[in-house]
């Protein structure tokens, strides 16, 4: 039985790694082990050869399913179910890559079921190879948001069962298909979610047929979520954010290499290198050297085509265009040849993007017009939206610098369109943040631990009518243990205080729900750490805490003294706005006056420290907002609407030490403080917008 079940191992890890590419065929390699395995009667023999040959000589987008499931049937009297299960998975892996996707769905979906009731480690491992392979239905077509459905519903399912691995991996899943919608901000949610369920003293070792569960589980796992939380950081453009998490997967994987095989270790430097190139960090060529070096050392085309990409692409950065063209179009060729897609686990494989730059510095517009138009092709195909939107926007420029302006009208038309289908879906999946969810997360233990008071004082009481002879003895305990309740309830109701407004906890409180409410003039403002993470490598963790919450905590006092309502801090920003819960007419100059001491307090701070300060921008911005609370148990006030995104992009668009407004609060505080126009000034998504520094009240 042992040598039969690994023989099922080899036939799967054939199937997933694709050795039909081999001079042996499939059907022959597998009659070859067939008649090697002990113990196997003839008969079995041949029905076995018989289901491989029906997979292997019908094409993934006609396969038989049927007949093949008919096979298997056979098959159970006389082999053990976990080898009909290996079979089962490894059609599923051939129906998941066809253009069948009911058929796959359906054929995924029934098989999971029969898998959620696993027995031992053997079939737990198909099981996760199997919710991995399922994704792909979902993220080729347009039934994505069907996916997102059923893997939501597949990890309250596993958490009935505390099924920790399972958990880890559709939450991976989640954020896999949250970044092909481009809903940037959700993925990165579900990527930190699924970190937490990993056991990171899990050290897988040695060689497995299953490759999918080096970066799912244990470990491995940990470290691959902590390297792609920092590439979605990148592809948001927030590279600053993404160095702790890449630095903490590297120095993770260093601790351990000895002992753990890491197929993704080129991975993290990759990354590495994006985010310097991003920021204009030294030692990028370093990295570009030690990612070499690792390469020289294995056989992997999709990260030496994706290293070439991104060499040339540095290239082009530096003006070396002869360079650039060289490792670009080199990347081209390697993606053509081994037929790799745009949609790559390394990143989007684009290289026609980056060869239209270099076409466009070379006025050769119509070559730039047809690499962009097969390219974006690809990625409307694959669901890359985000990645489209920037091929349109070069698209676009290309046509109207080739003196095409009705296509390059057109093509705008197009990015606008597909720029608010995002901004659309991002608002509907916004969430509260994952550290925001932490946080609520201590306030319903609390209130558990509450209700398992009462549930106790209830049997207390019921035992004091029942023994009326120790009622003294009894009421005593009650008091204290009644004491102990309105203490634990106090507790509780100030927890809810200090992360819902007054108006909203009170309404929660009474009719068990709050409703979101639309509020025409709020004022938003966001502040934000410049030179945070170069700060923080030269801070124990202990002093950047204390640091953090000196700062916040001054912020705190300050937004409260002006009537502001404090919606979150994310990482090292903070966001606050006025005008809501309940509305008044002063929050633009309450909101500018708070900016003013809260920059005039971080200014005074830093020149009274021994170490580097951090240095603070803020931003501001006046409009229209809707808000509400986020969940039904784990819940948080927030406020969505564009004025978020432009008192956003206000913060990104100042300068340290400066308070940046946007045109609409200027006018609604110009008479009452002393500001300086800037003119209009070009915010990321946003096109240009009036801006002004407040220098001072008038």
């Amino acid at each position: 039985m042992k040598k039969s079940l690994h023989f099922l191992l080899l036939l799967l890890l054939f199937f997933n790694t694709g050795l039909w590419a081999q001079k042996l065929s499939v059907t022959d390699s597998v009659i070859l082990y067939l008649r090697q395995v002990r113990g196997l009667q003839r008969s079995d023999s041949v029905l076995l050869e018989n289901a491989v040959k029906a997979i292997n000589r019908t094409s993934s987008d006609t396969l038989p399913v049927g007949r093949i499931e008919s096979e298997l049937i056979k098959l159970l009297p006389v082999i053990h179910r976990q080898n009909c299960l290996a079979v089962k998975t490894a059609l599923s892996n051939v129906l998941s890559m066809s253009k069948n996707i009911s058929l796959a769905i359906n054929y995924n979906k029934k098989l999971i079921a029969e898998l959620t009731a696993y027995s031992g480690e053997f079939e737990k491992n198909l099981l996760l190879t199997l919710l991995e392979q399922a994704r792909m239905p979902y993220k080729n077509s347009l039934r994505i948001y069907e996916g997102l459905g059923y893997y939501q519903r597949l990890v309250n399912d596993f958490e009935q069962v505390n099924d920790s691995d399972a958990i880890s991996v559709c939450y991976r899943i989640l954020a896999v298909l949250n970044r092909t919608l481009g809903i940037t901000d959700r993925s990165i949610y579900f990527w930190k979610k699924s970190s937490v369920f990993l056991d990171r003293h899990n050290v897988i070792k040695g060689k497995s047929f299953l490759i999918e569960k080096y970066n799912s589980i244990g470990l491995t796992g940990y470290i691959n979520r902590k390297a792609v939380i920092g590439f979605m950081f990148i592809e948001n453009e927030e590279p600053q954010k993404a160095f702790p998490y890449l630095y903490e997967a590297k120095n993770i994987f260093e601790s351990v290499r000895d002992s753990i095989e890491v197929v993704e270790a080129p991975y993290i430097i990759l990354q590495i290198i994006r985010a310097k190139i991003m920021t204009g960090g030294d030692s990028v060529y370093y990295y570009f050297g030690l990612m070499k070096k690792m390469l020289d050392t294995i056989n992997s085309p999709d990260y030496f085509t994706i290293y070439c990409q991104t060499l040339g692409y540095y290239c082009y950065l530096q003006n070396r265009m002869d360079s650039a063209e060289y490792y670009i179009q080199k990347s081209e060729n390697l993606k053509e040849s081994n037929k790799f897609s745009v949609n790559s686990n390394l990143g989007s494989l684009i290289p026609g993007y980056y060869l239209s730059l270099i076409k466009i510095n070379q006025h050769k517009y119509p070559e730039a017009i047809r690499l962009l138009r097969d390219e974006g092709d690809e990625l409307i195909k694959a669901n890359l939206r985000r990645v489209a939107l920037k091929e349109l926007q070069l698209l676009s420029k290309a046509y109207k610098l080739n003196g095409d302006p009705k296509n390059s009208n057109a093509t705008l038309e197009q990015y606008i369109t597909l720029h608010q289908k995002i901004i659309d879906d991002e608002n509907r999946s916004r969430s509260a943040s994952f550290e925001t969810e932490q946080q609520i997360n201590l306030l319903n233990t609390e209130k558990q631990k509450q209700q398992q008071e009462v549930h106790r004082q209830k049997l207390i009481r019921n035992w004091i009518s029942g023994l009326l002879a120790l009622v003294f003895a009894f009421s005593a305990v009650f008091l204290i243990q009644h004491k102990r309740i309105l203490k634990e309830k106090k507790r509780s109701e100030e927890l809810l205080l200090n992360i819902l407004p007054f108006e909203t906890a009170k309404e929660l409180k009474e009719k068990g729900k709050s409703d979101a409410k639309l509020f025409d003039e709020v004022t938003v403002m966001f502040t934000d750490f410049k030179g945070f993470t170069r700060i923080s490598e030269k801070l124990s963790p202990g002093e950047l805490v204390a640091e953090i919450d000196t700062c916040f905590s001054a912020f705190d006092d300050i937004i409260t003294r002006h009537n502001i309502e404090k919606i979150k801090t994310i990482g090292d920003s903070y966001m606050c706005a006025g005008g809501l819960p309940v509305p008044n007419k002063t929050n633009a100059a309450d909101i500018v006056n708070a900016a003013l001491e809260i920059r005039d307090f971080m200014l005074k701070r830093k020149s009274g420290m021994n170490n580097p300060g951090f240095e603070i921008r803020i931003g501001v911005h006046t409009g229209t907002v809707v808000a509400g609370i986020v969940g039904i148990i784990k819940f948080a006030y927030d406020i969505w609407g564009d004025t978020v995104n432009i008192a956003s992009r206000m913060e990104s668009s100042g300068e340290p030490g400066k308070v940046n407004i946007s045109g609409a609060t200027y006018e609604l505080v110009k008479s009452r403080f002393t500001c300086t126009y800037r003119g209009k000034v070009q915010a990321k998504s946003k096109g240009e917008i009036d801006m002004y520094f407040i220098e001072n009240n008038s």
